[in-house]
C-alpha cells in the first residue's frame, strides 16, 4: 500500500479537496518509492513530511482528533454521484 499524502495531481482538485498552503509531491517521486519497494515494505510512505505526519497521527494525536480533523478536511469536499 502507498500512502502518498498530497501529490500534484488532479484529485484532490476534482474531489473538491482545497489543497492550499501544501505542497504536493511529484507524482514521479511516489512512483519511484512505490517501485523500489515492491516485494519489500508492505507499507510505502513516500516524503520525510508524509512519514512524520504519519507517525504524529498514529502515536502523538488522540484518534479521535485525528478522525474530527480528516472528516473536516474530507466533509468540505461536495458530495458527487459517480455512476
Amino acid at each position: 500500500m502507498v500512502s502518498p499524502g498530497p501529490t500534484h495531481t488532479p484529485g484532490h482538485y476534482n474531489a473538491g479537496i482545497d489543497v492550499r498552503g501544501v505542497s504536493p509531491m511529484a507524482p514521479v517521486r511516489v512512483v519511484r518509492a512505490a517501485l523500489s519497494n515492491v516485494g519489500g515494505r508492505a507499507h510505502v510512505i513516500p516524503g520525510a513530511t508524509n512519514a512524520l505526519m504519519d507517525r504524529i497521527g498514529k502515536f502523538l494525536i488522540p484518534r479521535w482528533l485525528s478522525v474530527r480533523f480528516y472528516g473536516r478536511l474530507f466533509g468540505r469536499a461536495p458530495a458527487r454521484d459517480l455512476s
